[in-house]
């Protein structure tokens, strides 16, 4: 799909549009190889991996606090976006499968985005590397507010899902270094926290010199068997 629709809305090149991270993250992906080697996705396949989240996901309204787990370890899969900025009116954008850990015992939520592809070729170029997601919890009741939609430069609304780190090296396949600093705050969506919206801000420093995210998200679904 290339830089194409994200569940159902177009999403452009200068990332103005309404984000649909689902669908968008649906034009590239990862699957395991052998001796444990991360394999980039087909376009197919992240299509069938996201085209149904749409509306309890990105459209969807926030999970109600007494629905939230309090106990066990549910294990979380879907897709991910960043975009961020180059010299003059130039971005690189990025693509690939997370899986989340959420220890609900703990209130620990952590993770990985993996099988990571250059986005702004038609080619889906594989990166090597990884970006660890470390540190959300959840809000307490007090501070917890419900919220729908989620649009690219305009608030998402409420983020109950808090204080987390999105951070990692990734190397092109023509060796260019691109490091990852990002806070990262969430949103469970749907019925019994079915859905974790992730909204990441932060920078990537490429050759020493420091850019700007302009938009990171991620979006998964407490199902073991999405990707495949």
């Amino acid at each position: 799909m290339g830089d194409n629709a994200m569940m159902g809305n177009e999403v452009t090149k200068s990332g103005v549009a309404i984000l649909s991270l689902v669908l968008m993250l649906g034009a590239c992906g990862s699957s395991g190889g052998g001796d444990g080697e991360l394999v980039p996705l087909t376009s197919d396949e992240l299509d069938e991996i996201n085209e149904d989240m749409d509306r309890f996901a990105v459209r969807g309204e926030t999970t109600p606090y007494p629905e939230i787990p309090t106990s066990g370890v549910v294990q979380y899969e879907g897709a991910s976006f960043m975009r961020w900025e180059l010299d003059g009116f130039e971005t690189a954008s990025i693509r690939g499968a997370v899986e989340i850990s959420a220890d609900f015992d703990n209130n620990h939520i952590s993770g990985q985005i993996n099988r990571i592809v250059d986005n702004n070729e038609d080619e889906f170029r594989p990166y090597q590397g990884v970006l660890e997601i470390e540190g959300l919890q959840v809000g307490d009741a007090a501070s917890y507010e419900i919220g729908t939609g989620v649009q690219i430069g305009i608030d998402p609304g409420p983020l109950n899902v808090v204080g987390g780190t999105v951070t990692g090296v990734l190397t092109d396949v023509d060796g260019i270094v691109s490091e990852v600093d990002a806070t990262v705050d969430a949103d469970f969506r749907g019925a019994n926290a079915e859905y974790l919206l992730g909204i990441m801000d932060g920078t990537v420093v490429t050759d020493g010199i420091e850019r700007d995210i302009l938009v990171g998200q991620f979006m998964v679904q407490n199902d073991t068997s999405i990707l495949p």
